[in-house]
C-alpha cells in the first residue's frame, strides 16, 4: 500500500499548533488564578485577556480551515476555564 504524500501546508499548521501548545503549556502550567489579572505595564493586556484572544483566533482559524470562516467574540471565562478553552481550540486544529 502506498502512503499519500503529506500536505506541506497541513504539516506546517500542525507543527505550528503543536509548538504553541507546548510553549503555552510550559508558561501556563500551574499558574495561579490571580495570574489572569497580572499587569506589568498598562499598554499590555493581562494574561487572562491574552488567552481569550488567542483562543478566539484559533477558533477562527479552524473555521477558515473548514471552509466556513466565522468570527465569534467570546465572553471571558474564569482563568482555568479560559486555559481549557485555549487548549481545546489548539487540539481541534491539530486533528484537522
Amino acid at each position: 500500500m502506498h502512503d499519500p504524500v503529506p500536505d506541506p501546508a497541513r504539516q506546517l499548521l500542525r507543527h505550528t499548533v503543536a509548538t504553541v501548545a507546548y510553549r503555552g503549556g510550559k508558561a501556563l502550567r500551574a499558574a495561579p488564578d490571580h495570574f489572569a489579572s497580572f499587569h506589568i505595564e498598562t499598554k499590555r493586556a493581562p494574561p487572562g485577556k491574552s488567552s481569550l484572544t488567542w483562543a478566539t483566533c484559533f477558533d477562527w482559524a479552524l473555521s477558515i480551515a473548514q471552509g466556513q470562516p466565522a468570527w465569534h467574540d467570546s465572553t471571558p471565562l474564569p482563568w482555568n476555564a479560559e486555559i481549557d478553552r485555549l487548549f481545546a481550540a489548539l487540539k481541534s486544529l491539530t486533528i484537522f
